[in-house]
């Protein structure tokens, strides 16, 4: 991994300005997580981790 890949979460200022895009009314937009799901083409049966994602 780039040594700057993680960058943005060693402050605290940092976590909270990443924290915000991931919680932004734009989020549907600007990441279209529909299209990459579908971008997938899962088939029955496969399975999907979704792990660290959104702040919640």
């Amino acid at each position: 991994m780039a040594d700057y890949a993680n960058n943005g979460y060693k402050t605290p200022e940092g976590r909270a300005r990443l924290a915000g895009t991931l919680a932004a009314q734009d989020r549907e937009q600007t990441q279209k997580p529909r299209e990459l799901v579908a971008a997938l083409e899962l088939k029955p049966g496969q399975s999907v981790a979704d792990i660290g994602t959104g702040v919640g």
